[in-house]
């Protein structure tokens, strides 16, 4: 969550960790499962 903070979009975030696209998007969606709710708020940019 830190780094897509940071960045301000997934394949910002995936580059800072060194990770995979699929791998971090994979990862935010069961967060958002979890808590039942989206976790950022996604605009056209990137999140606000």
């Amino acid at each position: 969550m830190k780094k897509l903070a940071l960045t301000g979009s997934v394949p910002g975030a995936s580059k800072k960790l060194d990770a995979s696209l699929p791998t971090v998007t994979l990862q935010l969606q069961q967060l958002e499962e979890q808590v039942g709710l989206p976790s950022l708020d996604r605009g056209g940019k990137g999140f606000r």
